[in-house]
């Protein structure tokens, strides 16, 4: 297999482990009201579930890269 010039890597091909951020500053959250808060609060787990989603297809996809690779 090539060897991979990490450099020159895309960075939206590199690895990043680090958790999405939320969606609202918490110092908003503060003035709103309950009405509000529970609509934000289903935005947020609707956002949850689409980068949950778009992980596990991810993860399914280097696995099938992953076990071609090693022809396991």
């Amino acid at each position: 297999m090539p060897e991979v010039n990490r450099e020159l890597l895309s960075p939206v091909l590199r690895f990043r482990p680090w958790p999405q951020g939320d969606p609202v500053a918490p110092w908003l959250v503060d003035l709103l009201d309950k009405v509000q808060l529970v609509r934000l609060a289903a935005v947020e787990l609707e956002l949850n579930k689409n980068i949950l989603e778009a992980q596990l297809k991810a993860t399914v996809q280097a696995l099938e890269i992953i076990k071609g690779a090693t022809g396991k």
